[in-house]
This record gives structure tokens, sequence and C-alpha cells, in this order.
């Protein structure tokens, strides 16, 4: 019964971790769509995700 507990206790620590996860990925915004939404020209965003990173 104890390695039950254990092995379904780390199984649902697994899938909230994964379900936390998916949430904070489509709450949050990427350089990508910060640079996308001033600039218009690809040169532009890749410049502005390079200086996003870099600095």
């Amino acid at each position: 019964m104890k390695n039950f507990d254990i092995i379904f206790g780390v199984l649902m620590g697994f899938l909230l971790a994964i379900f936390l996860m998916i949430i904070a990925s489509s709450v949050v915004t990427t350089n990508f769509e910060k640079c996308g939404e001033r600039y218009s020209t690809p040169d532009e965003v890749v410049e502005c995700m390079w200086l996003l990173e870099n600095n």
C-alpha cells in the first residue's frame, strides 16, 4: 500500500506540474509576440528578440 501511495503521489505531482506549465504558457507572452506587435518587418522582429534575450 505504501508503494502505491508514493507512485500515486508522484503521478499526481507530475500531472499538476504539466497542467500548471500549460496554463503559464498560455498566459505569459513570449518575446516573439512582444516584438511582433511593435515591428512589422522580419528583420526588426529578429533584432528586437535578440535585444530582449541578450540584455
